[in-house]
């Protein structure tokens, strides 16, 4: 872990820009598990408990929809954008989302554990549970993001940055971290301070963890 000013060198995610193709409304119910699907507009549906196991979307946009209770284990997302999506829960374990955008959504547990990302943004949301644990992620911006519980543990994250949001409790356990920037980040609590290695933060932050810092060695303070 290194704790510096906001000039210091961390090398910063690299996000690729999103494709603009023209796309087709599509009916979402049709989806079947297994399916490809391209170039598709799914718009203002409930596709609560529907089965997207290893379902595969390339170009597409998910817009005011519900995915409450869907099964989308596996699922494969590449250049798709994800907007105003409200759901008590988003299980998608195992997937591989890469150049993708989940903006302006309320999720009460993003469920993304054990799965691969790269060029991922996350803005504009309200997240009650982030599942991440045992995933590899690279170049990924969470931006304006009010989270309660993110979780890290057995990740491994490669130049992940946090722009104007907040963690309310951080859990690193085992995470392997390189060029993670947490300097624009408000966290309350950081659970397992030893998978901090690799992530920079501020003096400031340091200062208000100092108490986690000292029970996480062992020290009293009196």
């Amino acid at each position: 872990m290194r704790v510096g000013s906001r000039a210091m060198t961390i090398r910063a995610p690299r996000i690729s820009p999103m494709p603009k193709s023209p796309l087709d409304p599509f009916d979402a119910g049709s989806i079947a598990a297994g399916d490809a699907v391209e170039s598709a507009l799914i718009a203002d549906a409930d596709l609560s408990g529907t089965d997207f196991g290893d379902v595969s979307l390339t170009g597409c946009e998910l817009v005011r929809s519900s995915l409450d209770d869907a099964d989308l284990s596996g699922l494969r997302a590449v250049d798709t954008r994800l907007d105003a999506v409200s759901s008590a829960r988003v299980f998608a374990p195992r997937s591989t989302l890469h150049n993708v955008r989940i903006e302006n959504s309320r999720i009460g547990a993003l469920d993304l554990f054990g799965g691969r990302m790269r060029s991922v943004v996350i803005e504009n949301c309200k997240l009650g549970l982030v599942n991440l644990s045992g995933n590899e992620a690279r170049d990924m911006i969470f931006r304006s993001c009010v989270i309660d519980e993110l979780d890290v543990s057995e990740a491994r994250l490669t130049r992940i940055s946090f722009e104007e949001s907040s963690v309310k409790a951080l859990d690193v356990h085992r995470a392997n971290l390189t060029d993670v920037d947490l300097r624009d980040l408000r966290v309350n609590v950081v659970r397992n301070l030893g998978g901090l290695s690799g992530a920079t933060i501020t003096a400031e932050q340091a200062v208000a963890l100092a108490d986690q810092f000292a029970a996480h060695l062992g020290i009293s303070v009196a």
